[in-house]
């Protein structure tokens, strides 16, 4: 039994200028230099009254430049976020500290808590990310698109977003090589996984890992949920690339492949537009079967066990 639900508003702008501390490089001087007869960078680290620069190196496998420079907040360390998702943290000493693993293309912005908890990391990936400073454990991943619509998700993929939140996101099934994958929505998996209070409690503890072993209806893994085969729905008739008129309605025949799991519901949308659910009879077992039935609007609503 789920308890009172914790809620997220919606992405807004930062109110206050103190609230992140950007990349200060006042303190220090940098230039960049490439190794003479390769493509490798370099980022100079030169302290104030020293003559003598620390140089930092990209790893060339994992990218060829620097985008952006963050310092924490005791001065102790620096974060550098570069080409391929490169973020990764060093020393003052150019000694590597470890990767802040999760972005999937160039990070252009960082900027860190004044605590020292947490780093926010901003990427062509179209993703805004929140992690732990200290672990480098990714805490959250927040995309806010152009259309109104926003979802913020943990690693173990429990989310929170606007109402159209479900569709954003989803997981890619492959089935091995010559063989289409399956794509697993969120809304298929809305009952597990649409937890605001997880995701409040994960940026509140600065670590997702801790926010679900703490949160109850976790026992689940979500491979587990993943490896349940997905219902596989046939249009019988009309046949593909048939045209039909009919007067008012037009009759749909659908077979919806056995699964071990209950089908409890159905949605069909034309052109984008949602029809009513379609609510199979409870207890209804699966079996290869078929029905029909018309309805209005040029489609039928018409599942099959």
């Amino acid at each position: 039994m789920r308890g009172p639900e914790q809620t997220l508003s919606e992405p807004q702008p930062l109110g206050s200028k103190g609230t992140w501390i950007r990349p200060d490089i006042t303190s220090v001087a940098f230039s960049f230099q490439h190794r003479k007869g390769s493509e490798v960078e370099f980022l100079h680290l030169t302290k104030p009254g020293s003559s003598s620069p620390t140089s930092f190196e990209l790893d060339p496998s994992r990218g060829l430049n620097f985008r952006c420079f963050g310092f924490s907040p005791d001065g102790k360390s620096l974060i550098a976020g570069g080409n391929q998702g490169i973020l990764t943290g060093y020393g003052l000493d150019s000694k590597k500290l470890g990767d802040f693993v999760g972005h999937e293309s160039t990070v252009f912005a960082v900027a860190v808590s004044p605590d020292g908890r947490y780093l926010v990391s901003g990427s062509a990936d179209q993703t805004v990310r929140l992690w732990n400073l200290r672990t480098r454990e990714l805490i959250v991943t927040v995309f806010d698109g152009e259309d109104g619509e926003w979802v913020i998700w943990t690693p173990q993929g429990y989310y929170v977003g606007s109402p159209g939140a479900d569709k954003l996101i989803g997981w890619q099934i492959n089935r091995g090589p010559n063989k289409a994958a399956d794509y697993v929505t969120a809304e298929q998996l809305r009952k597990y996984l649409n937890r605001p209070d997880i995701v409040a409690k994960a940026i509140q503890l600065a670590s997702a890992e801790e926010a679900v072993r703490t949160s109850y209806g976790t026992e689940f893994k979500l491979s587990d949920l993943l490896a349940r085969p997905a219902p596989e729905l046939q249009i019988l008739s009309p046949a593909a690339d048939a045209f039909v008129t009919a007067p008012g309605s037009i009759a749909v025949k659908i077979a919806l492949s056995p699964t071990p799991d209950l089908v409890t519901r159905i949605r069909i949308q034309v052109n984008g537009r949602q029809l009513e659910d379609f609510l199979p009879p409870i207890g209804q077992v699966s079996s290869p079967a078929s029905m029909s039935s018309a309805c209005r609007s040029s489609t039928a609503r018409t599942p099959s066990w």
